[in-house]
């Protein structure tokens, strides 16, 4: 589907993360990633990586119910999951055009965000 929308032009945008606990920052984040381009590819960590990276506890919300929340947001266009603690292989896979998390966006889209915030760790 990737190569199909950027050989008909569209530039495609892929963000991940675990989306579990949903709040409008996410919302704000999936506007601001979708306006860097046209197509918008979230990538969710399955149930296993979440524990692996957030501890047994976590995730509150399934895989599933948490793809099916981030579908039905207005600027998403696909859905996926990925198994490993990062999205190395997903992002080789479907080599997108523009790649954002949520550092960087904010920093695009929102001057000033980090005013007096150590970012040092966000590059």
């Amino acid at each position: 589907m990737v190569k199909t929308w950027q050989q008909s032009g569209f530039n495609v945008v892929f963000t991940n993360g675990v989306f579990d606990v949903l709040h409008v920052g996410h919302l704000r984040y999936l506007n601001a990633s979708k306006a860097l381009g046209d197509k918008l590819i979230i990538a969710l960590n399955s149930d296993e990586s979440v524990k692996k990276l957030k501890g047994d506890n976590r995730p509150i919300n399934t895989l599933a119910d948490r793809m099916e929340l981030i579908a039905g947001f207005e600027p998403v266009d696909l859905v996926i999951s990925f198994e490993e603690e990062t999205p190395f292989n997903v992002i080789n896979a479907l080599i997108p055009d523009v790649i954002t998390k949520v550092a960087i966006t904010l920093r695009i889209q929102c001057p000033g965000f980090f005013e007096g915030a150590d970012t040092s760790h966000y590059y």
